[in-house]
C-alpha cells in the first residue's frame, strides 16, 4: 500500500534549519481542476504564485486575506489551463509573469495553447520575463531553480526548491501518472526523458507537487508508476 506524503496547505521547515519556514497553498481552478499553488514566504509575507488557471478573483481574494504581497506568477508551461487568470493577476498586483523561453511561439499562438478546445477561447501571453532550464531564481526570499523538463509541451519547466526539497512538476509527472504529450509540441521520448534524467535525479524524499491531482514523492513514483516501470522506460 502507498503512504499518503504530507498534506498540501501546510508550512514547510528549512532543511538545514535556519530561519524561512514556508507555506504552500493549493487552490483547484478551472474546468479541468488545475492546482494553482500560492508559496508563501511567512517570514516577509511575500508570495509567489504558480499556475493561476482560472478564478483571478479567488487567486487575489486568497492573497489579500493573509496579507501577502505578490512578487512574480510562474508558468510551468503554456497550456490555457495553466495561465488564464496569469495576465489578470500580473496587473493588478504590477508583477512580472515567468515562463521558459522555450515556450514563446507557444505562448503567442491560441492553437498551440489548446484553447482550441475551447470554443470561443483565444488564449494567448506574452510573460514579461523568460527563463531557462538550471536558471536559480530568488524570488519572495525563497530560491527557485527552473528545470527543463520538456515533453507535454516544448518549453515544460519544473522549479525545485533545494532548501525544502519541493518540485512543481507541471504536467510533467503526476501521482501515479504521467503528463500527455498528444497536444501541440507534445513528445512522449522528451517527457520520459525529462522524468528520468532531471526529476529523478531530484533525492528520492522530494515532495513533488503536481499540475493535476494529489502530491506524492519521487520515491514513491520512481516505486510505484506504472507508467515509468523498468520495461522501455529506462532504454
Amino acid at each position: 500500500m502507498r503512504r499518503r506524503p504530507k498534506r498540501l496547505d501546510s508550512t514547510l521547515n528549512r532543511l538545514d534549519g535556519r530561519e524561512g519556514d514556508i507555506h504552500i497553498e493549493r487552490l483547484i481552478v478551472g474546468m479541468v481542476q488545475t492546482n494553482c499553488y500560492i508559496l508563501e514566504n511567512q517570514k516577509c509575507k511575500r508570495a509567489v504564485v504558480i499556475d493561476p488557471g482560472d478564478k483571478e478573483e479567488e487567486i487575489a481574494q486568497a492573497l489579500e486575506k493573509k496579507e501577502l504581497e505578490l512578487e512574480a506568477v510562474l508558468l510551468t508551461h503554456g497550456h490555457f489551463d495553466h495561465g488564464l487568470a496569469a495576465a489578470g493577476l500580473a496587473g493588478r498586483f504590477q508583477v512580472p509573469v515567468y515562463a521558459n523561453q522555450a515556450e514563446r511561439q507557444l505562448l503567442a499562438d491560441p492553437h498551440l495553447t489548446a484553447s482550441f478546445l475551447l470554443p470561443g477561447l483565444s488564449y494567448t501571453l506574452e510573460p514579461g520575463n523568460w527563463v531557462q532550464g538550471g536558471e536559480l531564481l530568488e524570488l519572495a526570499g525563497v530560491r527557485l531553480r527552473a528545470l527543463d523538463t520538456p515533453g507535454h509541451t516544448i518549453g515544460g519547466t519544473s522549479y525545485y526548491l533545494p532548501d525544502y526539497q519541493v518540485v512543481f512538476s507541471g504536467d510533467t509527472l503526476f501521482c501515479g501518472s504521467v503528463g500527455r504529450t498528444d497536444l501541440p509540441t507534445g513528445d512522449a521520448r522528451r517527457l520520459f526523458a525529462s522524468i528520468r534524467d532531471v526529476l529523478f535525479e531530484l533525492p528520492p524524499g522530494t515532495m513533488v507537487l503536481p499540475g493535476h491531482g494529489g502530491s506524492t514523492t519521487i520515491e514513491l513514483e520512481r516505486r510505484y508508476n506504472p507508467y515509468l516501470d523498468e520495461s522501455g522506460f529506462w532504454e
